[in-house]
């Protein structure tokens, strides 16, 4: 008897443990199979199948959500490059106008100087 290990049927108080040996008895102790009930194997399909879904969802999230992100980022693009063209042509308008009132000036200038040249 000391040489063999015996298997006794038990029921422990956590289920965490499933297999305790008491090696200074040469006694292995083991919970016992009750086989499933019903309700157990309807659990267990039903944690499957939440397991599925819950899966499922997440995958349709990051779908919309990959989606929003990349409508987002086409949007703000779309709108630095309309700034950029508004910034541009401000630009633009603010050099032409710069010309403009310098070639004025330079006109009212030279009839000024040619006046008064005239003059002297």
């Amino acid at each position: 008897m000391l040489g063999q290990i015996k298997s006794l049927p038990y029921f422990p108080q956590s289920y965490s443990k499933r297999i305790c040996q008491f090696p200074f008895f040469c006694i292995k102790a083991r919970p016992i199979n009750r086989g499933q009930k019903q309700n157990e194997i309807e659990r267990c399909e039903y944690k499957k199948l939440m397991k599925e879904y819950r899966k499922e969802h997440k995958r349709k999230f990051w779908e919309v959500q990959t989606k929003i992100e990349n409508k987002y980022i086409e949007d703000y693009r779309e709108q630095q490059k309309q700034k950029e063209i508004r910034d541009m042509q401000k630009y633009r308008t603010s050099v032409c106008k710069i010309s403009m009132h310098t070639h004025n000036h330079l006109v009212y200038l030279y009839n000024s100087l040619k006046c008064s040249f005239y003059f002297i």
